[in-house]
């Protein structure tokens, strides 16, 4: 990873607290500036992160139900970049999230690299992808 992408701010939201601290603390050691929150809520400026309004926001989860999908909504009325890693989502929901203005959803990685490599091609500014594409483009 880039030493440019050094203080750029993230609020990772996610239920599993493991999962949580686990991700939060690999981006701390990259020198990302983390903000991380349990409850499924976006409100600024109390989700600034030191200060400043997040780079992206990061979101955890099992599924996308109702409750995923207001906060979902209202952290892009707020016209923020949305990483949303879950754990199970049929690819039909996959599409409506691009194109509710996602920039990637892809399943939530469980290791510190794939957090990264997926971290850092958001900030890349590579094109969005999800696993379900990667996957058939490799066939």
């Amino acid at each position: 990873m880039k030493t440019t992408l050094e203080g750029k701010r993230i609020l990772l939201i996610d239920n599993q607290s493991s999962w949580r601290e686990a991700a939060g603390d690999v981006l701390a050691k990259r020198n990302f500036l983390v903000k991380t929150l349990d409850a499924h809520s976006y409100s600024e400026p109390k989700c600034y992160v030191h200060g400043g309004a997040p780079d992206v926001v990061i979101l955890g989860c099992a599924r996308v139900k109702s409750h995923e999908r207001r906060l979902i909504n209202k952290i892009l009325s707020h016209k923020r970049h949305l990483l949303i890693l879950c754990g199970a989502l049929p690819r039909e929901e996959t599409r409506q999230l691009f194109l509710a203005g996602a920039d990637d959803v892809t399943e939530k990685p469980y290791s510190p690299s794939s957090l990264l490599q997926i971290v850092g091609e958001a900030f890349a500014g590579r094109e969005t992808h999800d696993s379900f594409r990667e996957r058939m483009l490799k066939k």
